[in-house]
């Protein structure tokens, strides 16, 4: 898994390596990460002068994304990655109801060993 990190020149490199280190526990558990990428912008906002940020991974055949804004760089990082781990965990339980349904169809389609009939 490769992590991109754009428009964060300003956050702190214990920040930026304590979200790294996040994201590749994520990764371990979830194998199919891809391709992650982090940026943040300011808004346009003239008022409210926050920070945007986005984060984007391909996961197998799907793109994940999670966008915050608030006023404070830090805590839209967080709550970003914390959406995205919950749309990554909710995207591997919809995988795995679709594993186990098929799995479940396949065993109802096959004859049951009482209505099997012996070839002659």
């Amino acid at each position: 898994m490769q992590i991109h990190w754009a428009g964060l020149t300003d956050l702190h490199p214990d920040i930026r390596v304590a979200i790294e280190a996040r994201l590749e526990r994520l990764g371990s558990r979830h194998g199919d990460l891809i391709d992650v990428r982090i940026a943040a912008d300011r808004t346009g906002h003239h008022r409210r002068g926050g920070r945007v940020v986005r984060i984007s991974c391909f996961a197998r055949g799907r793109q994940l994304v999670a966008v915050r804004e608030r006023a404070e760089l830090g805590l839209a990082l967080n709550e970003a990655l914390d959406d995205f781990e919950r749309e990554l965990h909710e995207l591997h339980r919809r995988r795995r109801e679709k594993r186990n349904e098929r799995s479940d169809l396949g065993r109802r389609h096959e004859p049951r060993p009482e209505h099997r009939t012996e070839p002659a």
